[in-house]
């Protein structure tokens, strides 16, 4: 990708915010956009993207274009994994650039953002069924008290004194919920799927990776189940799925920190 022009990573003036990676499908290659100021979330949104980017390496040799319309809840399991799979090749004994305890201490974060994703998940998700399905959803001022109540509902850990009003208005600053609607739905299927494809790798990589490519080049032939049980996972989010994936990434946080 660097070799043919295929990344535009650094920020500069006048550039389009945020980062991505589209598709060229005549010439079968991707191309991240991104905005780049070396700081560490930025080496994770370039593995993100590059998990999106390699999707589409493994599915040119898909006969039509159809087959290449990934639905977004196995979409987001190619850049998630990616992450997860990345995670611990940083360091400068992989040619990395962390030393060891920053890779564990970013890795602790990556693994606690994870955590705290899905109640937030939720808190948007149950926003946005009351707000679509309830004639108060078009009130700010209800949105506000609706927001409120759902954040300390799923998400009462979190301590917001002194920004009660930043706190209510949170629905405001999350795009997904003005542009997107359920898309962050597809997210945490999306991370529930990732964490199990990365569970397997910690027990024998290469077969976890040779499923995970394998889903990859698929595309969209195949359902949702499919394609989540072609990779090792499976397409669910119910209570127990979900706990065992808390439990698994709470443990290697416990075995990162010692």
């Amino acid at each position: 990708m660097e070799r043919e022009g295929l990344l535009d990573l650094g920020n500069r003036k006048g550039k389009a915010p945020g980062a991505y990676c589209s598709e060229f499908s005549v010439r079968q290659r991707p191309f991240i956009f991104a905005n780049s100021v070396g700081v560490r979330d930025d080496v994770r949104t370039v593995l993100h993207e590059s998990g999106h980017a390699f999707h589409v390496f493994e599915m040119n040799h898909l006969p039509y274009i159809q087959h290449q319309q990934i639905p977004m809840e196995f979409a987001e399991v190619a850049s998630m994994t990616m992450e997860l799979l990345a995670a611990p090749y940083l360091s400068k004994e992989f040619g990395g650039f962390y030393t060891n305890p920053e890779a564990a201490r970013d890795r602790v974060e990556h693994l606690e953002r994870i955590i705290l994703f899905w109640p937030y998940m939720a808190t948007v998700d149950a926003f946005q069924q009351w707000a679509h399905t309830r004639p108060e959803g078009a009130d700010p001022d209800a949105c506000d008290a609706k927001w409120l109540e759902l954040q300390r509902r799923f998400m009462p850990g979190m301590d917001w004194n002194g920004l009660e009003a930043e706190m209510m208005t949170g629905w405001q600053r999350k795009q997904h919920i003005h542009r997107s609607p359920f898309y962050y739905v597809e997210y945490g299927l999306a991370q529930l799927g990732a964490v199990q494809v990365w569970r397997n790798a910690l027990h024998d990589q290469a077969a976890s990776l040779a499923r995970y490519r394998q889903a990859l080049a698929r595309g969209g032939t195949q359902s949702l189940p499919a394609l989540f049980a072609t990779a090792g996972a499976r397409f669910a989010f119910d209570a127990g799925t979900l706990r065992e994936a808390v439990e698994l990434i709470e443990s290697v946080i416990a075995q990162l920190e010692d």
